[in-house]
């Protein structure tokens, strides 16, 4: 297993208003992380999803209600519905809009245990970890917690599964201090990540002075292990979809129950 420590300091500031493509850029293959953006051009995404690496930046969500019917500043959170783009997400882990960037990012508030500790956010490949097809590389993302003045440490674990004992242990680890952001519309830090490979799973946990706060997401940047043939071919015979039309009655349920 490996483990490090990484600070972002001011030098790696990345706001949350610099985007890296509007909604009308076309989809193209890239040398660099996060070779592609979910959302942007269907048609060719359905040519690269199977090889390519790529950055869920989530443009793909929509606020469930608008911020004039809310008559708040604040858009009502949207449940990340499993699977997304043949990952799982873990319950609690939402969508909710930022106004500064114009666009949908992670949110996760740790739930407190009986027992006094917190549970980890988690994605993985869901009921494929055990096919070796689905092991993935976590590059890196951006984060930021909810916290006025002290800094965000957040934990990050990478996780691969053994056959031998059909379980997922534990290959990666990366502990990294992040300025404090009082809220998703404040800067999100680049934060990269090394030796997450081959992964079934990834873990995100955070302390803020040794408690649980809020924590927000975006652009993970993630590629497939291995883009053989054989792998790709085992990639393509499961469709890469999400669950919009579970958003899209979870909408007209919050209608209903304001009275639209």
């Amino acid at each position: 297993m490996t483990s490090s420590a990484t600070a972002i300091t001011g030098s790696m500031d990345y706001t949350m208003m610099a985007v890296q493509a509007d909604s009308t850029t076309q989809l193209a293959a890239s040398s660099t992380v996060g070779g592609y953006v979910f959302g942007d051009d269907p048609s060719k995404r359905a040519q690269l999803k199977n090889r390519s690496d790529v950055t869920f930046d989530f443009r793909d969500f929509r606020p469930l209600m608008p911020h004039f019917l809310l008559g708040t500043r604040s858009a009502h959170p949207v449940p990340l519905l499993s699977p997304y783009h043949r990952f799982w997400f873990s319950d609690g882990i939402e969508v909710v809009e930022s106004q500064s960037l114009g666009k949908m990012v992670l949110q996760y508030q740790q739930p407190a245990m009986a027992d006094g500790t917190s549970r980890s956010a988690n994605f993985s490949t869901g009921p494929k970890q055990a096919t070796e097809c689905f092991a993935f590389n976590l590059y890196g993302m951006r984060l930021g917690c909810s916290s006025a003045e002290s800094e965000c440490i957040f934990t990050l674990k990478g996780l691969r599964f053994d056959v031998g004992s059909s379980t997922n242990i534990e290959v990666a680890t990366q502990v990294v201090h992040v300025p404090a952001c009082s809220s998703s519309n404040h800067k999100l830090q680049h934060v990269p990540v090394t030796d997450f490979v081959s992964l079934s799973s990834v873990t995100i946990s955070l302390k803020v002075e040794g408690e649980d706060q809020m924590w927000w997401a975006d652009e993970i940047a993630l590629g497939w292990s291995d883009n053989s043939w054989e792998k790709t071919s085992c990639r393509a015979e499961v469709p890469d979809t999400i669950r919009s039309r579970d958003l899209m009655m979870a909408g007209k349920k919050w209608r209903r129950w304001i009275g639209m």
